[in-house]
This record gives structure tokens, C-alpha cells and sequence, in this order.
């Protein structure tokens, strides 16, 4: 993503809409196609199998991030529904959770940006901005635990049980209760990379002052 990144801002800046669909389509297609077509159970058999694709791989998170320059280069220019998009939400919400929600699944994808479209419109209070400025930048270190996935999951799913056997509440109480809990922990433990950061990166501002 670090070496990716700088290559697709610099091609939304310079190309124009007909060039960019050129570009990014094979991006978007290896993710949200070819990967995509092995969780299908009828559509799988045809297609060839490949390594380094997965719900997980870096095809598919810079294809999200692809999608996420679209949003923003369309953002302001989007008409909205919000009758049609709170029941395309419900709709899709029901495909992801018969199996089709992992970081790959069209489906998943369209969700969220349904959600991005939903939340952008919004006026929060100052102090929730706050909140959520404050957490984002630890969003990174989930996406750690799923790259390590032979060490990240193992442990979510102890956590998951024992929230279970603890509360003997329902499957969504303990989901809900696992993910925030899975996230306060890697907050907890992101705190002082952040503050290392932030005391290196004024460290090196007042040396270039000082040059």
C-alpha cells in the first residue's frame, strides 16, 4: 500500500475519467472478480486457481483503496436516495451474512460504500469527530491482525470464546463484544508507536528549522 499509494493519487490527479477506467479496471477486476469467483461454489471449479489472491492479499486492499479515489472523485457529484439506500444496505447486509461479506466480495464492497455515502452527508458533533480522529489512525493495526492471520485469528477466536461461555449471550452480542474488544486492545497497544511518531516527527521538523 505505502509503494502503491503514491502511484494511484498521482494517476486520479493527472488522468481523465475515460483513461482511469482503462487503468484501474484490471486493479479492480483481479479482486473483486478472479478472487472473488473462488468463494462461489458453482463458479470456482472453472476458474484457475492462483496464488497470492485471497480476501486478504494486497490485490485486494489496493483494489479497496482504488475504490475508495473513485468515491472521492464522484463524491460531491451523487444524487442520494436515502429510502433506496437504507433498503440496499438491508439487502446487502443479508448477502454478506449468508457468506459473501469477506474484504473481496463485491457485495462487501458495495456495502460499504453504500455506508461511506450514508455517513458522508452527515453533520456529527464536533466531539465525535474528535473521537473518530483520534481512533483512525490505529485502524492499521487490524489490518495487521488479518495479514497474520495464522496468529490474529486463533486469537479472536479464543476471545470469542470465552466472551461466549462468560456472558451465554447470542452470537451477535459476542461478535459485537470481541470486535470492540479486539480494537480497545490494539488501541491500548498503538498508543506508543503513535507517540513515538509524533515526538520523531517534531524532532525532525525542528532540525530542518534549524538547518
Amino acid at each position: 500500500m505505502m509503494l502503491f499509494t503514491p502511484c494511484i493519487n498521482a494517476a486520479f490527479e493527472k488522468l481523465d475519467t475515460k483513461e482511469l477506467v482503462f487503468a484501474t479496471l484490471p486493479i479492480l477486476a483481479i479482486p473483486f472478480v478472479w478472487s472473488f469467483a473462488h468463494d462461489v461454489p458453482l463458479i470456482r471449479r472453472i476458474v484457475p486457481t492462483t496464488n497470492g489472491l485471497g480476501a486478504y492479499s494486497s490485490f485486494t486492499f489496493i483494489g479497496i483503496y482504488v475504490l475508495g479515489r473513485w468515491m472521492r472523485r464522484f463524491e460531491s457529484k451523487v444524487m442520494v436516495n436515502y429510502r433506496l439506500l437504507m433498503l440496499s444496505i438491508v439487502l446487502l447486509t443479508m448477502v454478506c451474512a449468508v457468506g459473501f461479506g469477506r474484504y473481496h466480495s463485491p457485495f462487501a464492497v458495495a456495502l460499504s460504500l453504500f455506508w461511506f455515502i450514508a455517513f458522508v452527508r452527515l453533520s456529527p458533533p464536533s466531539w465525535i469527530c474528535t473521537i473518530i480522529s483520534f481512533i483512525t489512525p490505529s485502524v492499521f493495526s487490524i489490518y495487521l491482525l488479518h495479514a497474520h492471520s495464522a496468529v490474529g485469528f486463533p486469537l479472536i477466536r479464543q476471545l470469542e470464546n470465552r466472551v461466549a461461555s462468560v456472558t451465554g449471550m447470542n452470537w451477535l452480542f459476542v461478535a459485537s463484544s470481541s470486535a470492540l474488544i479486539t480494537f480497545m486492545t490494539c488501541l491500548m497497544f498503538d498508543l506508543p508507536r503513535r507517540a513515538a511518531v509524533l515526538v520523531a516527527r517534531r524532532l525532525v521538523q525542528k532540525i530542518g528549522d534549524r538547518a
